[in-house]
């Protein structure tokens, strides 16, 4: 499983708000955008909390929306980081752009749950060859 760096992150915030990497990572909380990205590997010894990919790919989505670590443009970040980790872990996502921002709004909003949103995204999320 290939998870996203913090400067990845950072460079996909660039990409979202316009505003460069290194301005962007000392106007943000770091500390937030950090958690957000290590949450999907989280675990106790042997035993990952999120085991399935879907999953993973959803509390990462969730917690960088929910965690608002960027002064601005987080649910943006939270849609380019899920489709990168997606993309870096062999899916494509295919949706409409509307059915994307209703989703990750929702997420944002804290109208659609983790599962919710693992169920939706294996939904559009297909396995490249």
């Amino acid at each position: 499983m290939r998870y996203l760096s913090l400067a990845e992150a950072f460079v996909l915030g660039q990409m979202v708000t316009g505003i460069d990497a290194v301005v962007l990572e000392s106007a943000s909380r770091t500390e937030l955008l950090d958690s957000a990205l290590h949450a999907p590997q989280a675990g106790f010894g042997d035993d990952d909390f999120y085991s399935d990919f879907f999953m993973k790919a959803a509390v990462l989505c969730t917690r960088i929306a929910r965690n608002h670590p960027l002064p601005d443009g987080n649910k943006r970040l939270a849609w380019i980081c899920l489709v990168t980790f997606c993309d870096l872990n062999g899916y494509e996502l295919f949706v409409a752009k509307e059915e994307a921002v209703r989703t990750v709004v929702g997420v944002a909003a804290g109208e659609m749950s983790e599962d919710e949103l693992r169920q939706w995204i294996s939904r559009f999320a297909i396995k490249m060859a």
